[in-house]
């Protein structure tokens, strides 16, 4: 019983200082002009004037084209499975 308390209590401890430690640093500020400079050069070239648009399409395009062919390539599995039935 001794040896279950004495883990709950420094469980609890261990658990209130990572509270505090997380607590007492200090937010990290956005780095809004890091993407921005990374985006404008693409929304210039492809002639984009809205910014959200180029951010959608340029890093994105690449994350969304392989979404598409992950849920494609799994409805030609379910297909090809059912016609083996």
């Amino acid at each position: 019983m001794k040896g279950a308390r004495t883990r709950a209590a420094t469980a609890a401890l261990a658990v209130g200082l990572a509270g505090l430690v997380l607590c007492a640093m200090p937010p990290t500020p956005p780095r809004h002009e890091d993407a921005t400079a990374d985006i404008l050069p693409l929304a210039r070239r492809w002639n984009i004037r809205n910014l959200v648009t180029a951010i959608y399409l340029g890093p994105r395009a690449a994350d969304t084209f392989l979404e598409v062919m992950v849920v494609t390539l799994a409805v030609i599995g379910l297909r090809h499975l059912g016609e083996q039935r």
